[in-house]
């Protein structure tokens, strides 16, 4: 006879905020497209409007993309064992979490924020908490209960 027992993930909380790698994939991503601008216009006869129109639209890209990473969330992202909270400065609400991408040293989650029906976009990273990150990404990439079965 073969038992097959779960056991959850530890308890764990991880501070999250402004994301390093986040920063240089921005920043990365911002200086390759005017690498390629530059060199767009290098190969052109005559600078022209379409230039000038390419150049304003990175210009803001880049500026809207910095000032998206400068507004990110922080706070506390916490696993109790049954469900996930995330935690502001304002308040403490249970979400249900989704994996959008893992680098082993950073994450980026989808929290879905079950009272207001609202998302929020957060990259722990390993450096904010190094001690706490096995545990997290235990909790993380656990099996998690069905949503009706946790309230």
């Amino acid at each position: 006879i073969e038992i097959n027992t779960m056991h959850s993930a530890p308890a764990v909380s991880y501070p999250v905020g402004r994301s390093y790698f986040q920063a240089c994939l921005l920043t990365t991503l911002a200086l390759l497209t005017a690498l390629v601008m530059v060199v767009w216009v290098f190969q052109s006869a005559l600078p022209d409007l379409r230039h000038v129109a390419a150049a304003l639209l990175w210009l803001l890209t880049a500026a809207w993309s910095t000032w998206q990473w400068l507004q990110t969330p922080s706070g506390s992202l916490a696993w109790d064992g049954r469900c996930w909270t995330w935690s502001d400065a304002r308040s403490t609400q249970a979400v249900q979490l989704a994996v959008v991408l893992d680098m082993q040293s950073c994450l980026l989650l989808r929290l879905h924020v079950l009272a207001d029906q609202c998302t929020v976009w957060v990259w722990p990273e390993r450096r904010s908490a190094w001690v706490r990150w096995q545990a997290l990404r235990r909790a993380v990439f656990s099996q998690q209960p069905k949503p009706e079965s946790v309230l």
